[in-house]
């Protein structure tokens, strides 16, 4: 709303009770949850061969490892993992792609 963005819509619900009319191609997320919880709280709206992309800071290993149990021969794997640099941030960042596979 501060923004005034064109083409957007706000929607004030909790994303595990969202259904909209037409799945998402990518959904994006900035320091949501885990990945394991992320996928799992959005899957239902994430198109066949669809992405996300979920913003971190530190990529644990455990938390890929977590994921990597949980999703293992599943219907979604991580693609890869892109460090990001943010101007005038000290900070670790990262980029998890995961998409959502057909089996």
């Amino acid at each position: 709303i501060e923004l005034k963005l064109a083409n957007t819509e706000i929607i004030t619900q909790r994303i595990q009770d969202y259904k909209p009319e037409e799945l998402f191609a990518i959904i994006i997320s900035r320091a949501f949850a885990s990945v394991t919880d992320f996928v799992n709280m959005t899957q239902h709206i994430l198109a066949e061969n669809g992405k996300i992309l979920a913003m971190k800071g530190k990529v644990l290993d455990t938390e890929m490892s977590e994921f990597n149990n949980s999703y293992e021969n599943k219907e979604f794997k991580i693609l890869d993992i892109y460090k990001l640099y943010v101007p005038f941030l000290n900070e670790d960042r990262h980029l998890v792609e995961i998409t959502k596979v057909k089996i």
